[in-house]
């Protein structure tokens, strides 16, 4: 085993002694030729050094740690970067993302199984002499590319998605697989919250959180859909899918503790053949009974006036936000009077009524697929006061959310 050198920077003491002696390092190959409390005492180590990783805290005096990784990247770009970070420090990821960092750890949850993980990580990527974390970032996205031509768009065939697949050392095997496909259910809340407009932030805690669970069970895949849906493969049978429910479960837990985000899921059949993979993404975003139902109300919706249709999308897409008949007909240049009478005869129910029946579907949605807390599905679906959405859910499906939940449980 090569031995690496390691240098530790953090501002107060106690963290500082702590991570030279909780972690094994002789193990792990790595030598910790000393640590710093500031970038400006850690540059003056770097420099004389020339450590292979840095361990450095992001807040600290004097220099802070974004400047020390700024620092030490106009000398090079082959030192491997470890952030030590907390909860409301995740703002700052944006720019150490832009400057090559390998990982983070979580101080408030920092306990010497995570911090030998990251650290075997950043190893095997010295020893593989990848340099640069943009290829890292490069295979991510030619693996979603990849899936996006062959099964979202249909631009190539098998034959070139297999060839291609072979050339990105993709880690699972097409004999029997299922598709897992994750909607971040409040991915504009957790923009705000992250201050992450553009999403990029996001999409790299997803990748790197999902992808340390999966590294437990050696037998999954992430790929990028959209900005708010991604697809997750992993190789099992139909006799083993409750390993699959354990990930799935572990993953929507860390992603909500971690950046506060509502994940649902949907679960495809188990697929047998790269030949399946287009019919099971279908299967995951509907099951035939819901492909039966899309297709009448594609049928019902060519039979609307163009006010009522961008009325029926409008009230679809903010089912979280509070609706009123007036706000809606505002929106389509509509009196009240004549939206309300118009909505009734074209869509053969009370405006009211839609939004509470559509809210519910979304709420069984939830339910099924998450595990979220009722008060947290009624906040998500617009009802707010969760007694009175107990109250209505019951009225709407027969059933109240605690026994809905028990039948319908992924």
């Amino acid at each position: 085993m090569t031995r690496r050198k390691i240098l530790i920077v953090e501002d107060e003491v106690l963290v500082r002694c702590g991570l030279r002696s909780m972690v094994n390092w002789e193990k792990l190959g790595l030598d910790v030729i000393g640590d710093a409390s500031n970038g400006k005492e850690a540059l003056e180590i770097y420099e004389k050094e020339k450590p292979d990783i840095v361990m450095t805290d992001i807040k600290m005096p004097v220099m802070d740690g974004l400047e020390l990784i700024e620092k030490i990247r106009e000398q090079d770009q082959s030192t491997r970067i470890v952030l030590l970070t907390c909860y409301e420090e995740f703002s700052y990821l944006m720019r150490a993302m832009k400057l090559g960092v390998s990982d983070y750890i979580l101080k408030l949850k920092m306990k010497p199984d995570e911090i030998e993980k990251a650290m075997e990580k950043v190893c095997k990527e010295l020893e593989q002499k990848n340099p640069d974390s943009e290829n890292e970032t490069k295979a991510v996205q030619d693996k979603s590319d990849l899936f996006g031509q062959y099964v979202f768009y249909h631009q190539i065939n098998e034959n070139t998605f297999r060839e291609q697949l072979k050339k990105l050392d993709f880690q699972v095997s097409e004999k029997s697989y299922r598709i897992c496909r994750m909607e971040i259910a409040n991915y504009k809340e957790v923009c705000e919250k992250t201050k992450d407009e553009q999403g990029a932030l996001i999409q790299f805690l997803i990748f790197n959180m999902t992808e340390e669970i999966l590294g437990k069970y050696k037998n999954g895949e992430l790929i990028r859909e959209n900005e708010k849906n991604y697809l997750l493969l992993i190789e099992e049978t139909e006799e083993d899918n409750q390993k699959t429910k354990t990930i799935l479960k572990e993953i929507a837990r860390v992603l909500r503790e971690h950046i506060m985000a509502q994940v649902c899921w949907k679960i495809s059949g188990v697929g047998r053949s790269w030949t399946e993979l287009s019919d099971r993404y279908q299967e995951c975003k509907k099951n035939e009974t819901e492909k039966q139902k899309e297709d009448q109300k594609a049928q019902n919706l060519k039979q609307l006036s163009i006010e009522i249709y961008k009325a029926k999308e409008y009230i679809d897409q903010h089912l979280a936000d509070k609706l009123t008949l007036n706000q809606v007909a505002e929106i389509v240049c509509l009196s009240p009077n004549y939206f309300s009478s118009m909505w009734k005869k074209e869509m053969q129910v009370g405006f009211v009524d839609y939004i509470t029946e559509q809210r519910v579907e979304k709420a069984k949605e939830l339910f099924a697929t998450t595990d979220l807390r009722t008060h947290e599905v009624a906040e998500l679906t617009g009802f707010g006061d969760d007694s009175y959405f107990s109250k209505i859910f019951r009225k709407v499906s027969g059933k109240n959310p605690g026994s809905f939940r028990k039948r319908n449980i992924l």
